[in-house]
C-alpha cells in the first residue's frame, strides 16, 4: 500500500519543499492540497506534493492557483483515503515548471 494512503494532510504539507529553481526530475504522481489563502485571482492557492520516480516526496507550488498541463500524458484522478487529498497519477512521467502563479506540468522527455 502506498505511503500516501496513510498520510494526513499535515504530514503531506510537512514533506521537504523544493528550493526555487531546483529541477526535481521526473514525477509519477501529484497530490493537490488547497490552502486557505487566496491568490490575487480570488482562487485558493494550492500546495502540490510531487512523488518522484524514486518514491521521494517533494512539496511544490504554494503560490500557484492553477495547474497547466501541456504535451499531455494519460492521467487518472482519485482521492486519498486518509487525507481526502486529490491525487493525480500519470501513465508516463511528467516534469514540473517553477513555482509561479500557475504550475506547469509537462510530459517528461525520454
Amino acid at each position: 500500500m502506498s505511503k500516501l494512503n496513510q498520510m494526513t494532510r499535515a504530514e503531506l504539507r510537512a514533506v521537504p519543499r523544493r528550493e526555487w529553481g531546483d529541477d526535481i526530475g521526473p514525477v509519477q504522481e501529484l497530490v493537490l492540497l488547497p490552502r486557505s489563502q487566496r491568490h490575487d485571482s480570488g482562487y485558493r492557492l494550492i500546495d502540490v506534493v510531487a512523488v518522484l520516480l524514486s518514491g521521494d516526496l517533494v512539496l511544490c507550488g504554494g503560490c500557484s492557483d492553477a495547474l497547466h498541463c501541456f504535451r499531455g500524458t494519460p492521467w487518472n484522478v482519485d482521492a486519498l483515503p486518509k487525507s481526502g487529498a486529490v491525487r493525480i497519477w500519470f501513465h508516463e512521467p511528467v516534469t514540473l515548471g517553477p513555482d509561479l502563479s500557475s504550475l506547469m506540468v509537462e510530459r517528461a522527455e525520454t
